[in-house]
């Protein structure tokens, strides 16, 4: 049975099963693309409509379950506009966020966790410093610089990109 990667830290049975998976599946023969054909909004494209068959497919499944859909619709409505107002007032700081220095503390964490149980997304500060970070992502620029044909899409002042081999330094060992 395949070892896990030096750095991790769960090697639960899932984790074995997973990499087991990983290491014994055959690659797909789909081309190579970049993060931006999967989100066609981070090129500037539109994405085409969706073929007849997902509007037929839609049809059926509503068929005969129209007012219970129109009653969950209107039972829905409050909520999202409570919670539309909710992100008016907080802004970012909608998104639940916690120090990774705090994640022992059982209080934090719980209110961490119910927070992100609700919004879906979170954000955990402080789990590689400034400096490991500003290292990785030099790292991810030489890299380029010495790869040209790279894949990804430049985004802002840093890139999305399909790129580094697990051995790579970026890769903390506690994530």
């Amino acid at each position: 049975m395949p070892q896990a990667p030096s750095g991790w830290v769960s090697r639960t049975p899932l984790a074995v099963k997973a990499l087991r998976w990983a290491t014994t599946t055959s690659k797909t023969t789909k081309a190579a693309g970049d993060i931006s054909s999967v989100f066609p909004s981070l090129s500037g494209a539109t994405s085409p409509p969706l073929p007849p068959r997902f509007a037929d497919l839609k049809r059926r499944l509503i068929h005969g379950h129209e007012d219970a859909l129109r009653d969950s619709w209107q039972r829905l409505l409050p909520d999202l506009r409570q919670e539309t107002e909710v992100i008016k007032t907080l802004g970012s700081r909608v998104i639940p966020e916690l120090k990774f220095k705090h994640m022992h503390d059982v209080n934090k964490r719980t209110t961490f966790r119910d927070e992100l149980h609700k919004r879906g997304v979170a954000i955990i500060r402080g789990v590689v410093s400034e400096k490991e970070a500003l290292d990785c992502k030099e790292l991810v620029k030489r890299y380029i610089q010495a790869n040209p044909s790279t894949k990804g899409r430049e985004s802002y002042d840093f890139a999305f990109r399909a790129l580094l081999p697990a051995s790579n330094p970026c890769f903390h060992p506690l994530l």
